[in-house]
């Protein structure tokens, strides 16, 4: 079977040029299925229903955490479900990054010693607290790099300027990261280390040991945030090898559906829940107690749907998807269209395209606006990406205001890009 036959999108608008990976990936019938069959046999709330339907969803939903935590090498209870990356890495800028209580170990609940904690099935937080330094405090240090996502930068630079911290910028040198400048930014007021695994922009993919080397050697109380966004649905991750405290991605960007994302928290880090309300409480009293992790961290419904579709999403991938394999092609693709658009005169690269060794490449046209290009693209029903990208501190560093991104899946194709080069000649020619 063609894996581009596992998409309906391709079935239902055959001629469509989709190159805009990126952003967001197209959707496989398996995961389309799974949300669908949940609305039309199994809908229901989960934890608390007495009733089998109940009880069967929510054996749903924790496989799919069972699944994300085998696929990214973890424990289950490490697995926190979010609304995607950006509300992951708010939930450690507005809870971690604040926390300034921490659970004392003198002994838990009251209640427990009734057996109601047993009852529910569901441990209960040590109940005493004492006050304790903030993990981050007046004078500390973030490092971020010119590589972020606003997701990974807005809120450490808003964190920064509430509460007096300093927001330190690794800068890049010659389209790449620059580690030496890294190395410099690093010190004992280093708290946090907020970085991409793989820009958005450029897709280059970051040397994360060496990061964490970098942060052993000259900082070693600072915790490390990957943004695995762009990266988890071209590269296997092993979260035991990356060695990071806390790690980001959204379903959507590896065919699973939208308003779903992940937030790996490591078991040996605790702090307050970033939301309060329904389905994370043990008990509602004058001193309430949560429950224990992950539970305590997802307030309120979650979005159960799109939880179960991501866990179809990762059953495909692990089905269908070699990534030794994957990158072999992805850079093919990626190396012809490199080698092609460098013989179209008025072609500029953002970067030496000689860089682009993944599944990103951007570019511009001269006298063409981003916006033009894409739209003129558009007409001959090829989709990429035109704009800063949601990265203005890079292109401010690349001295450009916006760029044309071209992003590859899986099921991309070589003769897609012959169809873009071609009609990127058309546009050309009328210079």
């Amino acid at each position: 079977m063609n894996f581009r036959d596992f998409f309906p999108i391709f079935k239902n608008k055959p001629d469509l040029i989709y190159l805009d990976n990126g952003a967001t990936t197209q959707k496989p019938d398996r995961v389309v299925n799974a949300i669908f069959d949940y609305y039309l046999r199994g809908n229901s709330n989960i934890k608390r229903g007495i009733y089998s339907l109940a009880e069967e969803t929510t054996k749903l939903y924790e496989s799919a955490r069972e699944k994300v935590a085998k696929f990214i090498n973890v424990d289950p209870e490490e697995i926190v479900f979010t609304s995607g990356t950006t509300e992951g890495i708010n939930f450690i800028a507005d809870s971690w990054a604040k926390e300034n209580r921490s659970m004392s170990k003198l002994g838990s609940h009251p209640s427990t010693s009734s057996g109601r904690a047993a009852a529910h099935g569901e441990p209960v937080e040590p109940y005493e607290r004492f006050w304790k330094k903030s993990n981050l405090s007046e004078g500390d240090e973030i490092v971020v790099s010119e590589l972020e996502h606003h997701s990974n930068f807005l809120p450490w630079q808003r964190l920064a300027k509430n509460n007096n911290l300093v927001l330190k910028i690794a800068p890049i040198k010659d389209g790449k990261l620059d580690y030496e400048s890294f190395e410099k930014l690093l010190n004992n007021k280093t708290k946090l280390v907020a970085v991409t695994y793989q820009s958005n922009v450029t897709g280059e993919i970051i040397d994360i040991n060496r990061i964490k080397d970098l942060i052993n050697k000259y900082a070693k109380n600072a915790k490390l945030l990957v943004d695995a966004a762009q990266i988890v649905a071209h590269r296997k991750l092993d979260v035991e090898k990356i060695g990071c405290d806390f790690l980001v991605f959204s379903a959507h960007k590896m065919f699973g559906p939208t308003g779903v994302g992940v937030l790996y928290i490591n078991k040996n880090i605790e702090f307050e829940p970033y939301k309060v309300g329904g389905g994370m409480v043990f008990e509602v009293s004058s001193n309430s107690s949560w429950l224990n992790r992950p539970h305590k961290y997802e307030a309120g419904t979650p979005p159960i749907a799109e939880v179960i579709g991501l866990g179809a999403a990762i059953d495909f991938i692990n089905e269908n998807i070699d990534f030794d394999k994957l990158e072999k092609y992805e850079f093919e693709l990626t190396d012809y269209l490199v080698r092609e658009l460098s013989k179209i005169k008025n072609i500029e690269f953002i970067i030496n395209p000689e860089l682009f060794k993944n599944h990103v490449i951007t570019f511009n046209i001269k006298n063409f606006h981003a916006h033009d290009v894409a739209a003129y693209l558009d007409k001959f029903g090829i989709c990429v990406r035109a704009g800063h990208h949601c990265a203005q501190p890079l292109h401010n560093a690349l001295g450009i205001n916006s760029s044309v991104r071209v992003s590859f899946a899986a099921y991309n194709n070589l003769d897609e890009v012959k169809k873009l080069v071609s009609v990127i000649k058309k546009l050309c020619e009328k210079l």
